[in-house]
């Protein structure tokens, strides 16, 4: 499975959707989009189904905030609306930047943290919130991704800890470049994927924006060990049961499916 996820500029603004975002967003075969800093309305009807005509036909959004983005979430398959909400005494900014769906196989929380630049407790609030919810999820097929506007070189004040403290609770970081680049070209990486142990990540990248976006778009491919297992027992098997090297079936396994889940570099 691969999922994506880019921040299409909006700020908060009812701004046209570059005509070219979603066959980049094609391009990369993704079976889930998160796509934060997005605002939604009656001209969205085309979009919605330009996403369709690229085989992301189920969609869900974040909850509605005057004047603040949303987090747009489409897949391939069916979502569901799932539970988990932030708490009230953060931001006004910050529900309407997060959105958690669940699949049969998958649970995804999209997110953008809002840039609380001069506010820098706010920005802390929000990691606090995302170390908790992220441990209390860490058992389950889960993914987190979005644009945390948090870079790991960031000083501790700035929440650049946060990152290591999150894989410190057993979340792998998928790695990438550069995903954000200012007006004089200084780069940041300030959008992450973390996926839960329930899955063996495939690959991952940073695709760097054109004029569609300040952001490059981030995918990542996830195989469940589930599916990697399965495939194992059958090497195994079909080299008579034998004991002693189980590794080997594994690791012939794993690599077929990267490259099965991996059909962009």
């Amino acid at each position: 499975m691969r999922l994506l996820t880019r921040n299409i500029n909006h700020r908060a603004a009812m701004k046209d959707i570059p005509s070219g975002l979603v066959p980049a967003i094609g391009a990369l075969t993704p079976n889930v989009a998160v796509l934060t800093e997005y605002v939604h309305g009656p001209s969205r009807g085309q979009f919605l189904c330009d996403l369709e005509s690229i085989g992301l036909r189920h969609f869900r959004l974040s909850p509605y905030t005057p004047r603040q983005n949303r987090v747009l979430i489409a897949a391939s398959f069916p979502l569901r609306k799932g539970r988990i909400r932030t708490p009230k005494d953060i931001d006004i900014s910050v529900s309407s930047n997060v959105l958690h769906v669940c699949a049969d196989d998958i649970e995804i929380l999209g997110l953008r943290i809002p840039d609380f630049s001069r506010t820098p407790l706010l920005r802390c609030k929000c990691w606090d919130w995302i170390l908790k919810t992220a441990d209390a999820v860490k058992d389950r097929p889960f993914v987190i991704l979005g644009d945390f506007n948090t870079d790991p070189s960031y000083p501790q004040a700035r929440c650049g800890d946060r990152i290591e403290k999150l894989v410190d609770k057993r979340w792998q970081h998928a790695p990438s470049e550069a995903t954000f680049w200012n007006l004089n070209g200084h780069s940041v990486r300030i959008d992450h994927v973390f996926v839960s142990r329930h899955f063996v990540i495939g690959g991952s990248r940073s695709v760097r924006p054109c004029a569609l976006s300040d952001h490059a778009a981030l995918w990542v491919d996830i195989i469940p060990k589930e599916e990697i297992k399965r495939l194992a027992y059958y090497y195994w098997r079909a080299r008579g049961c034998p004991i002693g090297s189980p590794e080997e079936d594994w690791y012939r396994a794993e690599k077929e499916l990267r490259q099965q889940h991996t059909p962009y570099a």
